[in-house]
């Protein structure tokens, strides 16, 4: 899906990256940084520097419009930075890691409260029962 929206060119901070050595390969890794938000894009599947930049371009612009839905605003310049630094810097879970045999570790969900002890199935990704009572709680 490619996402128009534009995004004025002293907002954008393009970075080359050096290409990881690759025999016989030329690449370049391409970051951009849409400076007022801090959020960035980084592509080097290509082997074109031009290739890797659209596609970042694209990449961040598609970031961007997902932060813009999600906070409901409609201009670029209205999504609030503050509100997305404490979302992204938020811790959301708590491990406790048994030292021995005798203490039980858990894995608790600051968001909702949510405790678990078995700590190696939500290691293993199952974590439905965080995910319900969060839908709960803003429901």
């Amino acid at each position: 899906m490619y996402v128009e929206l534009e995004i004025p060119k002293q907002d954008l901070e393009l970075i080359i990256l050096p290409p990881p050595y690759v025999r016989c390969v030329v690449r370049t890794l391409v970051r951009i940084v849409h400076i007022p938000t801090g959020i960035s894009a980084i592509s080097g599947e290509e082997r074109s520097r031009l290739q890797n930049r659209e596609m970042a371009l694209a990449v961040l612009k598609s970031k961007l419009f997902a932060i813009m839905q999600r906070q409901g605003v409609q201009q670029l310049a209205d999504i609030q930075v503050e509100r997305l630094k404490t979302a992204l810097n938020q811790q959301i879970r708590e491990y406790q890691l048994a030292s021995d045999s005798a203490n039980q570790g858990k894995v608790l969900d600051l968001r909702t409260g949510i405790q678990t002890t078995d700590i190696a199935e939500v290691l293993d990704g199952k974590i439905d029962s965080f995910i319900k009572a969060g839908v709960l709680l803003k429901n």
